[in-house]
């Protein structure tokens, strides 16, 4: 099933630390640069938060699912993460 491919693409990138998340309590990072837990943390997060009857990729509660998430911070290869 293709949600389960996301996260486990997510935990990946998450575990060689080609990608971060600024963390749910501080989204625009101001007090913590990213969300310092483990990948296991995150992605219960953001299984836990996944909406229930999604059917199609359209769907609007879909698209408020990756609005409402932590913001996804990207390495640039030099140590250091660019927001998207």
């Amino acid at each position: 099933m293709e949600i389960y491919l996301f996260f486990d693409v997510v935990k990946e990138l998450l575990d060689n630390q080609s990608v971060r998340f600024c963390s749910p309590q501080d989204p625009p990072g101001k007090d913590e640069p990213y969300w310092n837990v483990d990948s296991e943390t995150i992605i219960s997060y953001l299984k836990a938060n996944w909406p229930q009857g999604v059917t199609d990729e359209n769907d609007e509660e879909l698209n408020n699912y990756f609005y409402f998430i932590p913001a996804i911070l990207w390495s640039d290869g030099t140590g250091h993460y660019i927001g998207s």
